[in-house]
């Protein structure tokens, strides 16, 4: 039996949990119902932190920026002919510039619910 053992391999995963205490400033009622407030955040945050979205969310929004340089890489990798993104026309530039999508760090941010 010690022989079989000698061949076995053994993988060991290790987890790292987050505790949080939570601590009441009245006494609850063993069953009650509890509410936590995660904050005002938009979906995609609770999304990736929590696991789940809500429905309707006063503050979800999208945010919306224009990357020529993505957009040339991605229209290369697909293997589509495309004009190229990176170096836009002048009436382009005027349309991204009246989305806010044109110029340094230009993000333009949609609020679904407003």
């Amino acid at each position: 039996m010690e022989e079989a053992n000698k061949s076995t391999t053994y993988h060991y995963v290790t987890l790292c949990f987050i505790y949080a205490q939570v601590v009441a400033e009245t006494k609850i009622e063993q069953n009650a119902a509890i509410t936590l407030n995660y904050g005002c955040h938009p979906n995609d945050f609770f999304l990736l932190d929590y696991g789940f979205v809500i429905t309707p969310n006063p503050y979800d929004q999208v945010e919306l920026s224009y990357d020529g340089t993505l957009l040339d890489a991605a229209s290369m990798a697909a293997g589509v002919s495309s004009p190229i993104f990176s170096s836009p026309a002048k009436w382009q530039e005027e349309i991204l510039s009246q989305l806010s999508l044109h110029g340094e760090g230009a993000i333009l941010k949609v609020f679904p619910h407003s």
